[in-house]
């Protein structure tokens, strides 16, 4: 179970994602059909992001800081954590999108990488 800003969202035994709560941004109706056997979910603010079991990452909800845009060739994902306004996700180093300022991911669609 995770806890976003207004909404929470759940992973079931076998790997699908429910979510309920505040809708404003579509964080919690417009969980991705073709999502995979999910292995971790996280709700922000505004949006969730998942992680399938094949290491891909999807998110969805609020994206006007960037921060449900999944970044492409990020490789195999290891985990995934969605802040207030970002998202952050992790393999072999750290790559982080969404809104600047905090030092949290730099303006989208720009990534960072450590």
């Amino acid at each position: 179970v995770t806890a976003g800003g207004r909404h929470t969202c759940a992973l079931d035994a076998a790997g699908a994602v429910s979510c309920w709560g505040n809708d404003y941004d579509g964080q919690s109706t417009q969980v991705p059909d073709a999502l995979g056997k999910v292995v971790q979910v996280t709700a922000g603010g505004g949006h969730t992001c998942a992680l399938d079991d094949a290491g891909a990452v999807s998110c969805w909800g609020d994206d006007q800081n960037g921060q449900s845009t999944v970044p492409d060739g990020l490789g195999t994902v290891v985990q995934v954590t969605a802040g207030g306004r970002d998202a952050l996700r992790i393999w072999a180093g750290a790559r982080c999108g969404g809104l600047s300022g905090g030092g949290d991911g730099g303006s989208a669609p720009h990534v960072r990488s450590g």
